[in-house]
Parts: C-alpha cells; structure tokens; sequence
C-alpha cells in the first residue's frame, strides 16, 4: 500500500518528513497511517476504575484522555503518572489497529488496564485500574 497525497501533505505537517522517507514506511504501517482521518477522528479514555495507596493521588473517576497517541491534558483530570501511563500504550494501540480495520475499537477482548504496581496484596504499595473507551469526536 502507498501513501497518497493527503496522507504524505499530513506526515509532512505533523512529523515534518521529507517525501524520501515516507517512501521508506513499509506496507504494515503505510495501512494504517492511511486510515490516520478516521484515528484522529477518536479519543480514548482511560478511567479510573479503582485506585488504592496511589502515590500519584489517582483516585475512582479520574481520567487520562488522549487524541490519537497524545495525552491531551486539557480533557484529563489525573496525572500523567508514568506508572500509569506505560501499560496504556499497547492497549490504546490495538485500539488504533481496529479502527484501521475499520473494527469498533471498544471491541477488545480487554477493556481494563493496571498500572504498574502490583499493589500491597502482591508485593508493591499501590495499584490502580482504568477502563479504556474510545468515542467519536464531533
């Protein structure tokens, strides 16, 4: 699959690159920047579902809200706790592979997400709970 020119005018006004190395993105990657109007078109949520001894004060209610992969810090009403943050990664990404399959995002087999620590029961301090959602914008 190729980048056509909407999609290389998008990469060249959001990552600066230069028509030589957009030829350079592979097949994989290519299929999914071309859905990139629809990825942008969404914005996840990651909800806090429960919180116990959170050393980053997250508590039931508190949202990280994020616009394709980018915290949007306006929308959230938690820290961006690196804790909290790093195990989102991949689940917001397979959200953004179902959209590029034209899938419902909200349709994995997992919804929910765990910071790092454990919590006290198994050997950390605290642990907190998110439930990822993706809504349409606008």
């Amino acid at each position: 699959m190729t980048i056509g020119k909407e999609g290389r005018e998008m990469l060249k006004g959001i990552f600066g690159m230069t028509d030589q190395d957009i030829d350079k993105i592979g097949p994989d990657r290519a299929k999914l920047l071309a859905s990139a109007p629809e990825l942008f078109s969404y914005k996840i949520t990651a909800e806090v579902v429960a919180s116990k001894y959170c050393a980053a004060q997250l508590k039931v209610g508190d949202k990280l809200v994020f616009n394709a992969n980018v915290l949007n810090k306006e929308e959230s009403t938690a820290p961006p706790c690196i804790g909290a943050l790093a195990p989102l990664m991949e689940p917001i990404h397979m959200m953004f592979d179902r959209l590029s399959e034209g899938l419902d995002p909200n349709g994995l087999w997992t919804r929910t997400v765990s910071c790092f620590d454990p919590g006290i029961e198994r050997g950390g301090i605290g642990n907190v709970v998110f439930k990822l959602t993706a809504e349409k914008m606008g």
